[in-house]
């Protein structure tokens, strides 16, 4: 993926990361949305597959190599056309839940009857060991469309896929991060004091950090482009989405937002004249 830009679940200790039931509910919404998931194992046949749509002189043929290429693409030409999981998923996550493999990714395309996400892929990586969920995405593709009611339902609809992640992950916080290195990760001390020092363009404050941050009330007064509560008592807070409808406001900001949150905010980030509260 172009812009390696990943959401973050730092989960704590306690978390059921690998509860078969709350995974299997997660994995069912997610296909449920519109999304065909398949195991990394299955890259290359997805992918041949992939081609038998976009590009089939590459499969036609009676070369061996074609022939071979054909036979490995088969069982998914029509599989990655609608919304489902892999068998090699279900083979996986049983592993995963049976503790008999430490770390579960599952791969995922929105299909055509996942709307305005059609084609837009991302990675599902569980780490219990280490204490994360991380989605793995590409932000362009909502910056690419151009028509502004589409790339809304097309993000609005993302928002709603990290939403149920972070809530399957009981994360004390979650925040979109890219490995450019232009803002640097959130540590462990923060983390363990439940705490946040910077504020990212995603962010998902679980309870005890919306209590740090002044309790439910102030958080949700976060002068933000999107800030909504969720079900676990957190808050979801976007400061400033530079190519969102209605960006550039003079009401919110990141600046704002950071300053109201006693927060850092990137360097990149200029300070606001007139962001005296």
């Amino acid at each position: 993926m172009d812009d390696e830009t990943y959401l973050l679940c730092c989960t704590p200790p306690e978390a059921h990361l690998t509860s078969a039931d709350d995974l299997a509910r997660l994995l069912d919404f997610l296909a449920q949305n519109g999304f065909f998931l398949y195991a990394e194992a299955e890259d290359r046949p997805v992918f041949l597959a992939t081609l038998h749509y976009a590009r089939p002189e590459v499969l036609a043929g009676d070369t061996e190599e074609q022939q071979a290429k054909r036979e490995l693409a088969a069982p998914y030409i029509q599989q990655i056309t609608r919304p489902g999981i892999t068998d090699q998923v279900r083979q996986e996550v049983l592993a995963f839940t049976s503790s008999e493999t430490a770390t579960l990714k599952v791969k995922a395309e929105g299909t055509a009857y996942a709307g305005a996400l059609q084609h837009f892929a991302f990675s599902l990586s569980i780490m219990p060991e280490d204490h994360y969920l991380t989605l793995q995405y590409s932000t362009t593709f909502f910056a690419r469309k151009t028509a502004a009611e589409e790339s809304v339902r097309a993000y609005e609809q993302w928002l709603a896929v990290c939403t149920a992640c972070y809530l399957f992950s009981q994360a004390i916080y979650a925040y979109e991060w890219n490995s450019n290195g232009s803002i640097p990760t959130t540590d462990e001390e923060d983390l363990e004091q439940r705490q946040p020092s910077m504020l990212y363009e995603v962010n998902f404050f679980g309870p005890e950090m919306v209590a740090n941050l002044g309790g439910l009330a102030y958080v949700q007064q976060t002068p933000a482009q999107i800030v909504r509560p969720l079900e676990n008592g957190g808050v979801m807070v976007l400061p400033e989405i530079s190519w969102y409808p209605g960006s550039g406001s003079q009401t919110y900001s990141w600046a704002k937002s950071a300053k109201h949150l006693h927060v850092a905010k990137p360097d990149f980030i200029q300070d606001d004249d007139d962001n005296e509260e």
